[in-house]
C-alpha cells in the first residue's frame, strides 16, 4: 500500500485543502505548474485539463484543472480550480511508470468525482471569520485531505489498445511525433486525437525506466513557468498561432494528412524512433512487450545506441543498413522532416497527380476517352501536365493509407470521386480500377514494398482498396 497525499488548489493559486506532510517546497512548486486565470484552453463549463511534472521531493505530481463555473454556473471570469495527488516514485512505477494510465485508474475509482464535491463544500461554506470567497492564506491552518492508501498496478505495454492506436494514427506519422517529443525539450501536439489515448501509446513505446522524464499538460495553454516536455493544444487553432509566433516551439499534427518523403525513416533523427516505426511496419509489434521488460535503459541519451542492439538483436539488422546508407546519401535529410509536418496539398492537386499518373500508364487511352466524355458534356479535360511534387503527393496519401489512416483514406475517396464523377456512369468503376492499379503499382516500385510484406499487410491493403471501391458503388 502507498500513501499519497492530496491537494486542491483554489482561484488566485490558493490552497483550499492539502493533506498532512506535504513539503513546503513541493507546495511552491505546484503552484508554478498549476493553471490559472484563463489558462485553460475550451472556455466551455466541463472543459478540464490532464497535468504531469515531477517534484522537488521526488514524488509526482497528478492533477486535473477544472472551471471553477462547472460547480458554481454564477462564478465568471473564466476562474479554475485544482485537484492533485502526490505519488510516489514506488507507486508510480507499479504502474510502469505511465502516468497516464494511473489517471484512467483514479479515474474508475471516482477520486475526480470526489474532488469536485469536496471542492464545492469548500467554496461553498460559510464561516463567522472569513467571507465566503476569501482564500487559506498558509497551508498551517488549512482543512485536512485525508492522506488516501493505495495499491494496484498495470502491464508495461497495453499491447491491443497499443496497436490499434499507433495503425489508426498511422505507423509513420506515430513514429514522427515520438521522434519530436524525444528530440526536443518542449513539444507542441495538435489536431483531434484523444489526448489521452495519444499520451498513453507515446509513453507505451518507450523503455520503463524513461518514461517518467515526460511531463505533459492536455486542455492547457502554453506557458513559459510550465514547462511541460509534452503540451496538447488539440485543435486551438488561436492557441496554436500564439505559440508558433512568439515562442517558435517544434509542433507536430497528430491527425491532419501529411506530406511523407521517400527517405521517412531517415529523416527521423532519433534511432529510437526509427526502431519503433520498423517493428510496426514488419508487423513485430508483439515482441514489445518482451522487449519493453528486458530493456532496462534508464536515460533518454541511451535509447539510439539501445535502439541500434534491438535491431540487431531481433533480426532487423539489414532493414538498419539500408536506413543507415539512405541518410549518408540523403543531403536533405533535415528538409524532408521539415516537410513532413505540412499539410497535404488540396483535393484539387491529388485529382491531377492522380490524372498524370493514370495519363503516363499503359492505360492512358482510357483517361483520352475520359477527356473527349469530359469535353461533350461540356466539362474541362484533365490537366496533361502535372509536377512531381504533386505526383508525389498523390502517392505519399496512398502509402498512408495503405497504413491504415483513416483520414488519408478519406482524402482518397474524395479524390476519387471527383475524378470518377466527370466520367460516364459505364465507366466510373473502371476508372476507380485504373487510379488504384496505376497508383499502387507506381507506389510498389518506388518503395519496393511488395517483398516481405506479411498476409496481415495485404488483408489490411485489400480490405482499404475494397471500401474506397464501395465508395463509387453507393
Amino acid at each position: 500500500m502507498h500513501a499519497v497525499k492530496q491537494f486542491i488548489l483554489g482561484p488566485a493559486h490558493e490552497y483550499l485543502a492539502v493533506s498532512r506532510g506535504i513539503d513546503a517546497m513541493d507546495l511552491s512548486e505546484i503552484r508554478i505548474w498549476s493553471a490559472g486565470k484563463g489558462e485553460l484552453l475550451s472556455a466551455s463549463p466541463a472543459a478540464f485539463s490532464w497535468n504531469f511534472h515531477p517534484l522537488p521531493s521526488g514524488f509526482f505530481c497528478l492533477s486535473r484543472t477544472s472551471h471553477l463555473e462547472l460547480l458554481f454556473p454564477q462564478e465568471t471570469g473564466d476562474e479554475v480550480f485544482t485537484h492533485g495527488i502526490l505519488v510516489p516514485p514506488q507507486m508510480l512505477k507499479d504502474y510502469s511508470n505511465n502516468a497516464m494510465t494511473l489517471f484512467h485508474h483514479l479515474e474508475k475509482l471516482g477520486l475526480w468525482r470526489a474532488g469536485l464535491e469536496v471542492t464545492r463544500q469548500l467554496w461553498s461554506r460559510e464561516t463567522p471569520n472569513r467571507p465566503k470567497k476569501e482564500h487559506f492564506p498558509n497551508a498551517e491552518i488549512l482543512p485536512v485531505l485525508k492522506t488516501l492508501s493505495m495499491d494496484g498496478g498495470a502491464e508495461p505495454v497495453r499491447l491491443n489498445s497499443l496497436n490499434a492506436f499507433v495503425r489508426m494514427t498511422g505507423i509513420r506519422r506515430f513514429a514522427s511525433i515520438l521522434d519530436q517529443i524525444l528530440g526536443n525539450f518542449t513539444t507542441i501536439l495538435t489536431g483531434s486525437s484523444q489526448p489521452e489515448m495519444l499520451l498513453e501509446a507515446l509513453l507505451d513505446v518507450l523503455p520503463i525506466g524513461c518514461r517518467t522524464d515526460f511531463s505533459f499538460s492536455t486542455g492547457l495553454k502554453f506557458s513559459q513557468k510550465r514547462l511541460f516536455r509534452i503540451v496538447f493544444l488539440g485543435t486551438a487553432v488561436h492557441e496554436q498561432e500564439r505559440v508558433r509566433h512568439r515562442f517558435n516551439l517544434p509542433t507536430v499534427s497528430a491527425t491532419s494528412v501529411t506530406q511523407i518523403q521517400d527517405q521517412l525513416l531517415p529523416s527521423l533523427k532519433n534511432r529510437w524512433s526509427m526502431f519503433v516505426a520498423t517493428l510496426f511496419e514488419q508487423n513485430l509489434e508483439g515482441m514489445w512487450n518482451e522487449i519493453v521488460l528486458l530493456d532496462e535503459t534508464m536515460s533518454l541519451s541511451e535509447l539510439p545506441r539501445r535502439a541500434r542492439f534491438w535491431f540487431k538483436q531481433i533480426g532487423l539488422e539489414e532493414i538498419y543498413q539500408k536506413i543507415r546508407e539512405a541518410r549518408k546519401n540523403d543531403l536533405n535529410s533535415e528538409g524532408n522532416y521539415k516537410i513532413f509536418q505540412a499539410r497535404l496539398s488540396t483535393p484539387v492537386d491529388a485529382q491531377e497527380a492522380a490524372a498524370s499518373l493514370i495519363q503516363s500508364s499503359e492505360n492512358g487511352r482510357w483517361m483520352e476517352k475520359l477527356a473527349e466524355n469530359c469535353d461533350e458534356n461540356g466539362a474541362s479535360p484533365a490537366q496533361e501536365t502535372v509536377s512531381q511534387v504533386d505526383i508525389q503527393r498523390y502517392l505519399v496519401t496512398l502509402s498512408e493509407a495503405m497504413h491504415g489512416n483513416p483520414l488519408a483514406q478519406d482524402h482518397l475517396r474524395s479524390v476519387f470521386h471527383e475524378i470518377t464523377s466527370s466520367a460516364p456512369e459505364s465507366a466510373q468503376n473502371e476508372a476507380s480500377e485504373v487510379l488504384l492499379r496505376e497508383g499502387i503499382r507506381s507506389w510498389n516500385e518506388e518503395h519496393a514494398v511488395v517483398t516481405n510484406q506479411s498476409c496481415r499487410q495485404v488483408e489490411e491493403m485489400v480490405d482499404t482498396l475494397a471500401t474506397m471501391l464501395n465508395m463509387v458503388e453507393e
